[in-house]
């Protein structure tokens, strides 16, 4: 568990914190002036996409200019050989000579033409009487195409010899050929007569490059004038597309350039656009902001994923320093929580070889030298205090147990049975050599497990068939070490008490079994059981000793009668330490068991638990 009140969590926290606001304090302006600079570069990009299409206008418009003005120039050597010339013969009735010469006249222009700009797509003159001239092959009628066209030539109409900007999805004079166009056509006039038609075709992908524009998803590009709107076209990924922006003149404000934002279809668009005064018309390129700045946000999310990760390895670097740092401190709380009168010798790890825990070491080395002698003096007197309460219980087993036994051997007397009466002798004798000779307070569990089958033997002379026994120990158990009068007085808690408001016999069980690195010992019977109240005193007391062995109160004075499972108690955590463990519970079906367990000699857990 974490703790922030420890000295690891204080320096890890504060260096933590220090490094989020430093991160923090140097990415936020680093990013807002990256994103400044990265809107900037992408609008300047998309400006000079726009630029790039209307110099493409203008240049078209240009070459327009340029070629109506050769069909109207006259030819050096005859003054009578010129396009327009022509045309106004093949308007009249012209003799099959004068047609072929004025047909091969035209023809032979429109090659010139097309040789010298060879960037246009189409360039074709056609009449209203049905003649067609072109670079390119046509498969429409002319005079069909004528009818079906009208509105194709409105525009040049309506311009009375102007030239006229159009566009269509496909080429008009190409009935399978589905590839969009825009054109320049004017009206042809010789002395004021309309003599046909100019028209000069260009492809829309070499003039608005949709692969740079118009394929961005919900990007449009639309071209108008105050008068009409050329070309609206949008990408084919957009949900809205075929819907053209309204007030197109109100979105630029009547500026010939610039960047504005609108919104449109619920969305926010930046508009970049750029008026030709050339061509009149004004391209308008308008994006989704979501799709425009799409590479900033990427920008950004790759931004915070690195300062993200950044933080995140440096808070890891932090917290293995402060860990490093902190780690002899630990080890020394955690040497002092476990020293002992034994440890002769202790030394603090010094794994990261720092001077100031090497100074450590010999000031605690020092330290606990001095205090050998007062924890030396602390632990004698304890184990005095303590011995001389096992006296007291000793004392204090002998009259209250004689008696029993003497009325059970005066009864077996009087009923002549003297062999009963003899045996009953020698094992109250060997009870009390037990229990009143002061030798080692420490034994075996063989010794204990002897004596207290000795005891319920003895019992059993008095209370007959009303009470049973059985015990269980394995080989491995018996040469382990307890305190003298460990399982007795716990066997004897369970005969005085377990009688009590039972009309069935009495089974006391004493079994011990290892599992693994540990041992265990329990005592059971089939008895009353504890009064919830006394268990829960049992238990106070028993925290209570386990917690400062070393301040038994006069008033509570070990004893058998009420304080016998105390003392065993007590006396099993001098021995152990905090390496045994000691429940009292009420079974269920009834009765009562104490459970005692403790690890096997050797074991690394067992010497290693605190």
């Amino acid at each position: 568990m974490f703790s922030f009140r420890t000295f690891q969590m204080k320096l890890f926290m504060s260096y933590s914190v220090f490094l989020v606001i430093f991160a923090l304090a140097i990415s936020i302006p680093m990013y807002f002036y990256l994103k400044h600079t990265t809107e900037k570069n992408i609008i300047f990009s998309v400006q000079q996409s726009t630029r790039s299409i209307t110099e493409g206008f203008e240049l078209f418009s240009n070459q327009y200019e340029s070629m109506t003005l050769q069909l109207y120039l006259k030819s050096e050597d005859d003054s009578r050989n010129h396009v327009m010339r022509s045309l106004l013969t093949l308007s009249s009735e012209p003799s099959e000579a004068e047609l072929l010469r004025a047909a091969t006249f035209i023809d032979a222009n429109i090659a010139l033409l097309a040789e010298v700009y060879k960037n246009v797509y189409r360039i074709s003159i056609y009449t209203d009487q049905g003649d067609f001239f072109s670079n390119l092959p046509h498969d429409q009628p002319v005079d069909r195409a004528m009818l079906t066209q009208r509105n194709w030539l409105r525009k040049p109409l309506q311009a009375d010899g102007a030239a006229a900007l159009v566009y269509s999805d496909k080429d008009p004079w190409i009935g399978e050929n589905r590839t969009p166009v825009f054109s320049y056509i004017r009206m042809l006039k010789f002395d004021s007569i309309h003599v046909g038609y100019l028209e000069v075709q260009m492809r829309a992908d070499r003039l608005i490059a949709p692969d740079k524009l118009t394929d961005i998803p919900g990007a449009t590009l639309s071209i108008f004038s105050d008068t009409d709107t050329l070309y609206s076209g949008l990408s084919p990924q957009y949900d809205g597309a075929n819907q053209p922006i309204p007030e197109l003149a109100s979105v630029t404000s009547g500026e010939d350039a610039g960047v504005t934002s609108f919104t449109f279809n619920g969305n926010k668009q930046s508009a970049i656009f750029r008026h030709s005064e050339r061509t009149g018309y004004t391209m308008l390129y308008a994006i989704p902001d979501k799709r425009l700045f799409a590479p900033l946000r990427l920008f950004r999310n790759i931004s915070l994923l690195a300062v993200f990760v950044l933080i995140a390895l440096s808070i890891l670097v932090f917290y293995v320093l402060s860990r490093t740092l902190t780690y002899p401190i630990k080890k020394l709380r955690k040497m002092i929580d476990t020293i002992d009168l034994e440890d002769t010798k202790v030394e603090i790890n010094n794994e990261f070889r720092m001077d100031e825990i090497e100074l450590l070491n010999r000031s605690f080395r020092k330290m606990n030298h001095r205090l050998q002698g007062s924890l030396e003096e602390i632990v004698q007197f304890r184990t005095l205090q303590l011995q001389s309460h096992f006296e007291v219980l000793q004392a204090q087993i002998n009259p209250h147990f004689l008696f029993n036994m003497l009325g059970v051997i005066t009864i077996l007397t009087e009923e002549e049975d003297n062999a009963g009466a003899a045996n009953v002798c020698r094992k109250l004798a060997s009870f009390l050599r037990y229990t009143i000779i002061q030798t080692d307070p420490i034994t075996t569990i063989e010794n204990e497990m002897n004596f207290a089958q000795n005891y319920l033997e003895l019992m059993k002379t008095r209370y007959s068939h009303r009470l049973q026994f059985q015990i269980e120990m394995p080989e491995d158990m018996k040469q382990l070490s307890v305190p003298k009068l460990t399982l007795q007085p716990l066997v004897e808690n369970a005969v005085n008490h377990g009688f009590q408001g039972i009309d069935h016999e009495l089974v006391i069980a004493i079994r011990g079994q290892i599992e693994g690195n540990r041992w265990s010992i329990v005592i059971a019977d089939n008895g009353c059981g504890f009064e919830s109240a006394r268990l829960a005193s049992l238990r106070q007391k028993m925290e209570t000793f386990g917690e400062s062995l070393d301040t038994v109160q006069n008033n509570d004075r070990l004893s058998l009668g009420g304080m016998g499972i105390i003392s065993t108690f007590a006396r099993l955590k001098l021995h152990y330490r905090n390496r045994i463990e000691f429940q009292i519970v009420n079974d269920p079906e009834g009765g009562a068991s104490i459970f005692i367990s403790g690890w096997m000699p050797g074991s690394r857990s067992g010497e290693e638990l605190s």
